[in-house]
C-alpha cells in the first residue's frame, strides 16, 4: 500500500473507533502524513534577490533560492522543525 491509501484507511478505522483506539489511530495518522511531500509554500514578502520558501505545516524556512546567481542556498528534503517531506518537484524559482 502506498501512504495515501494507508492514510486513507487509517482515516477510515480513525472515525469507526473510541477510547484509546481512536487516540493511537489519531498520532499514527498525523505521523504518517508529514511522510507525503507537499510543495513549499512560497513567502509573499520576497526579497529583491532571493525567493524563499516556508514548509506548508509549520512555517518554517525550508528553501531559499538566489535569482542573481540562479542557484539554491539551501534547499531541505524535510521541514527542520516539524520533519515534514517537502516535495521540490515543479517548483520553478525563476
Amino acid at each position: 500500500m502506498k501512504d495515501k491509501e494507508v492514510l486513507s484507511y487509517l482515516m477510515d478505522r480513525y472515525k469507526k473507533s473510541n477510547g484509546k483506539r481512536k487516540k493511537m489511530l489519531y498520532a499514527s495518522i498525523l505521523a504518517l502524513r508529514k511522510r507525503i511531500p507537499q510543495k513549499p509554500k512560497e513567502q509573499s514578502e520576497v526579497l529583491s534577490i532571493y525567493n524563499i520558501y516556508n514548509c506548508p505545516c509549520c512555517e518554517e524556512g525550508v528553501g531559499i533560492y538566489n535569482i542573481e546567481r540562479e542557484e539554491w542556498s539551501y534547499q531541505n528534503e524535510y521541514c527542520p522543525e516539524c520533519g515534514q517531506h517537502i516535495s521540490w518537484e515543479g517548483i520553478d524559482s525563476e
